[in-house]
């Protein structure tokens, strides 16, 4: 009515959601995942200017979550693929 909400259906809201009881991210606590905050391209100029196609070494600077990121492991980049690590280390704050 006169845009606004009713009383009571904002009462109902606000009861609902503050009853809700949220399931922990299972996933999320048990495998390591990494937010990027930026990512560089360390390949030397020559080979890229000689060879266009030629494997690319990319640094990528980020925050990791979830549980430790070991070298062994894969990372998977969305829309490309998952790539082999060869080095990690963790920068100063």
């Amino acid at each position: 009515i006169n845009e606004k909400y009713l009383k009571n259906e904002v009462k109902q809201l606000t009861l609902f959601i503050s009853r809700v009881k949220y399931r922990p991210l299972i996933w999320r606590n048990t495998h390591p995942y990494v937010i990027v905050d930026r990512h560089e391209d360390i390949t030397h100029p020559n080979d890229i200017s000689e060879n266009p196609q030629c494997n690319r070494s990319v640094t990528f600077y980020g925050y990791v979550r979830g549980t430790h990121l070991k070298t062994t492991q894969k990372v998977h980049l969305i829309g490309v693929g998952d790539f082999n690590t060869s080095e990690i280390s963790t920068l100063p704050d």
